[in-house]
């Protein structure tokens, strides 16, 4: 068996694409585009960080912490959204409970990373084959709202990666995955 590695990837959401988001995380009823849903372990997710509304929930925290002069722009990243998961041969060599802890431990990283009043939602699915877990915060540091503030450039996603596997990916045994050098195209695993 090959490695296995410790995933977390993030991306930038703005505006109707956070609904979108939560369309798809709350599993909300309707014709979802994904065929690989199994419905019948649906009631096997884990929504971790409690929510209703992502739009409002986002708003409200930019409304309590934002202290720019500038009104927020239309196209400003309001979400940062993420993806926490393992290699497919992680989830089915570990156990339940082994399981649950892992995305436990990937929550208080989320939490510690990010700023847990950042924080608007943290949910597991299980119900597709490989276990992941979908997150989203408000990029709000030192009442500026900004992507900028968390990740300045493409080293300090990589460094961010880094502190993911030093905090949960090893002590899970998980690997990092190989580091792009600059100018190096995207590596997949």
């Amino acid at each position: 068996m090959g490695k296995q590695y410790a995933i977390l990837r993030v991306q930038k959401c703005k505006g109707a694409a956070i609904g979108a988001m939560q369309y798809h995380n709350d599993r909300e009823p309707g014709k979802h585009t994904n065929p690989d849903i199994d419905q019948t372990r649906t009631r096997l997710n884990r929504e971790m960080r409690s929510h209703v509304d992502y739009e409002r929930e986002v708003q409200a925290r930019i409304d309590d912490g934002y202290s720019g002069e500038r009104k927020v722009r239309k196209d400003a990243v309001k979400l940062v959204e993420g993806i926490v998961t393992a290699s497919p041969e992680f989830f089915e060599l570990a156990d339940d409970d082994k399981v649950r802890e892992f995305f436990d431990d990937a929550y208080r990283f989320c939490c510690d990373e990010f700023g847990e009043s950042n924080m608007v939602h943290f949910t597991v699915h299980m119900d597709e084959e490989t276990p992941h877990a979908h997150f989203g915060f408000v990029p709000l540091r030192d009442g500026k709202l900004s992507w900028k503030e968390f990740f300045p450039n493409k080293m300090a996603l990589g460094k961010m990666q880094d502190r993911f596997y030093g905090h949960v990916g090893a002590l899970y045994g998980l690997s990092r995955g190989e580091k792009r050098g600059d100018g190096e195209p995207v590596k997949r695993h």
